[in-house]
């Protein structure tokens, strides 16, 4: 525990410069955090512009100091745990004695997928992975080898892919120990073969409505077709982050963590430097959605960090932030990694995201990097190409689609590692 937390300790302590992109941020929320003292103070008591100074947080090293110490335990039963039930309290907060001392991190085995022979190895639970399998899949059984990259059919056929894919996790994906979910139907091939059928090469899906895993589901796992009612739209993911990691004997490690929104909840517990996320938002109200909140209900999340294997072996280990659309990000780098050779630096391709229905949102340059035509076939189709503007984000003055995505790709003899260009980011290697 001591190694762990001594690097983050001692960057807590003694602060950390302040980059325009962080500053950019604290700006954005700068009159919401007015409402909040605590966080007001910690981020935003300097006066602007904040880029160029160092931020220190001695109460979150403090915290953090305590935990070295003590231990985990500390965070739910001690004394840590005494000055969060004492916010609570203040604030009149929903966190109980009992819900602290009684939650556990659930480990789960990784799920396996597949994409043209490759293995996909993705979180079971609360993550985005059983939709980006099933697009995959849905995919797969379309023969790209006959299309190039950029081509208006290949386009076409990851927007389809993409709207099939989503309408079943808005209807059947949730937390397990909740929700009847059909995994295994939803990640089946002849599930995917079925969905397919119903893309045209000639014409767009207007809405896309949930299949029927439940007829894919092994025998002992089958429930009642699902009456379940789609999800409300989120708002995109602002505080995420994503790390791959591989070392000299080939283990691979893809982590993603969230906050949600960009500061959070904006609530940050007192003496601590602890902001609260705001996840919750991420449950749907509607009483039928398979996403209902309910206590102890882990929430359905957008994060999908993913190991890919080749022949066995490990091949790519990858991820981002982004929210909803980390899910069309990471189709669009394997698909380019896996149909079209290309390395790590798929992740600075350029991106475009659709869910259920048009229209399909591009990046600004995403118009500049396909051959010239291609929108107008698209749109011929039926597609409805719109750019995102300034507000889905933006670095260096272009919009993004989502980032900062990292991916480190296990080629015969070299690591090559992109950190999206799109954020911040870094790569490494000792």
């Amino acid at each position: 525990m001591e190694d762990l937390l001594e690097p983050s300790i001692d960057i807590a302590r003694n602060g950390f410069p302040v980059t325009r992109f962080v500053a950019g941020y604290i700006d954005g929320n700068y009159d919401d955090m007015k409402d909040y003292p605590d966080i007001f103070r910690i981020f935003a008591s300097q006066s602007k512009p904040y880029e160029s100074y160092s931020l220190t947080l001695p109460e979150y090293a403090a915290t953090l100091e305590t935990l070295k110490e003590e231990g985990l335990s500390s965070f739910y039963t001690g004394n840590i745990s005494k000055l969060i039930l004492n916010a609570m309290e203040k604030g009149q907060g929903l966190i109980s004695n009992e819900d602290l001392a009684e939650f556990h991190a659930k480990v789960y085995s990784p799920t396996r997928g597949s994409y043209r022979d490759h293995d996909i190895l993705f979180p079971p639970v609360g993550s985005a992975g059983p939709c980006v399998v099933e697009a995959l899949n849905i995919l797969e059984t379309f023969d790209l080898s006959l299309t190039r990259k950029y081509s208006a059919e290949t386009i076409h056929l990851m927007v389809e892919s993409l709207k099939l894919a989503w309408a079943d996790r808005l209807a059947f994906d949730a937390d397990p120990a909740y929700t009847r979910v059909p995994l295994d139907g939803m990640i089946s091939k002849k599930y995917a073969l079925k969905r397919s059928r119903e893309i045209s090469k000639d014409g767009i899906i207007i809405e896309a409505f949930p299949g029927n895993p439940w007829e894919h589901e092994p025998s002992n796992k089958r429930g009642a077709d699902s009456s379940e009612t789609p999800l409300g739209v989120n708002a995109r993911e602002t505080h995420t982050c994503h790390i791959n990691v591989v070392d000299k004997s080939g283990n691979a490690v893809s982590l993603t963590q969230t906050l949600w929104g960009g500061f959070g909840s904006l609530v940050t517990i007192p003496k601590t430097g602890i902001v609260m996320n705001n996840g919750q938002s991420r449950f749907d109200p509607d009483p039928k959605s398979a996403n209902r909140p309910v206590a102890r209900k882990r929430v359905l999340s957008n994060m999908c960090p993913l190991l890919i294997e080749r022949d066995g072996l490990p091949f790519i280990a990858v991820g981002s932030p982004g929210g909803r659309r980390i899910i069309s990000t990471m189709l669009i780098f394997l698909s380019n990694v896996i149909d079209f050779g290309m390395n790590s630096e798929a992740l600075n391709e350029p991106r475009f995201h659709c869910e259920i229905r048009e229209p399909v949102l591009v990046e600004p340059y995403w118009i500049d990097r396909i051959p010239v035509g291609v929108p107008r076939v698209l749109e011929k189709i039926g597609h409805r190409l719109q750019m995102i503007a300034l507000s889905g984000g933006s670095f260096n003055g272009y919009p993004y689609m989502s980032g900062p995505a990292s991916a480190i790709v296990l080629n015969a003899v070299t690591i090559d590692g992109t950190a999206d260009s799109r954020q911040p980011g870094a790569i490494a290697g000792y």
